[in-house]
């Protein structure tokens, strides 16, 4: 392990996790509030990658929720298995 590589993102990661908190997994985004303090959140987990337009509006979504005082969790049960879509070819 090359640690002057792995230490950056390392830190990065406990960062996030302090974020968020304790008690969830991965994924973790952490965004800024209105004074920076990054405020982290767990997830959103998708069952398949959005078109960029959808994504852009996911993004935003996330972004309004999250940073509303007083938000804790939303969550849903999932109905349909994860598609990651095309993987890519091997050459």
């Amino acid at each position: 392990m090359d640690i002057d590589r792995e230490e950056p993102r390392l830190r990065r990661h406990d960062a996030g996790r302090a974020s968020v908190g304790n008690g969830v997994g991965a994924p973790i985004l952490a965004i800024p509030g209105s004074d920076a303090t990054p405020f982290g959140i767990y997830g959103p987990i998708m069952t398949r990658v959005p078109e960029t337009t959808d994504a852009r509006r996911l993004w935003n979504g996330v972004v309004a929720c999250v940073s509303t005082e007083g938000l804790w969790e939303l969550k849903r049960t999932r109905t349909v298995r994860p598609d990651p879509g095309p993987q890519p070819v091997s050459a």
